[in-house]
């Protein structure tokens, strides 16, 4: 609309033809839309969502992060494959375990991860500032981010959602399993 106006204006007090300042706004709009794809793909990874998102999958892809089964409670079925798990023998058994350096960060099914928002927040916020990685937004505002990006399910006028887990109603951030575990396709 600003370059629209400018044309106009330049018509007006006579600086440009109409042709000539046609030609000018529809460069100008060109230049405007070129600079906002090139900045979008430079700051691809600089939003919060996307970086909590990379960083939860890092945590899960070096068994620095675990989830619990949401109706069990317990190790979930694939849990060595989400990562956070790990055998450990006791005695004559053999157990399935968090690994010793893994944060619980949720639960989750076959279609869906149920953060604990203060659980997951704290596993992300340390990794990044155990590596060094920016990651400088509060709670709030990054379920908030999710929210609006789409990454994560939430009720009407919220940036979480109420979620059945081991039979009691709790506020959770729920995302797609396939959002964060590569390989998983979103049913």
């Amino acid at each position: 609309m600003g370059l629209s106006m400018l044309g106009w204006y330049a018509q007006g007090v006579g600086a440009l033809e109409k042709a000539d300042a046609d030609e000018f706004v529809s460069r100008a709009r060109a230049g405007v839309i070129e600079a906002a794809r090139r900045h979008v793909e430079a700051t691809k990874g600089d939003d919060p969502a996307t970086r909590f998102v990379e960083i939860l999958r890092s945590l899960f892809a070096g068994d620095g992060a675990w989830v619990k089964d949401r109706e069990t409670d317990k190790p979930p079925a694939d849990g060595k494959k989400l990562g956070g798990w790990e055998e450990r023998k006791t005695h004559e058994f053999t157990d399935i375990v968090p690994a010793r350096s893994a944060s619980f960060v949720g639960w989750v099914d076959d279609r869906y991860l149920y953060l604990d928002k203060d659980a997951s927040y704290a596993a992300v916020r340390g990794f990044a500032q155990r590596g060094g990685i920016p990651f400088g937004i509060k709670p709030r505002a990054l379920w908030k981010a999710l929210a609006l990006s789409g990454v994560s399910l939430t009720d009407p006028e919220r940036n979480d959602t109420t979620a059945w887990i081991c039979g009691k109603s709790a506020r959770v951030v729920q995302v797609p399993r396939a959002t964060v575990f590569e390989g998983e396709r979103d049913e």
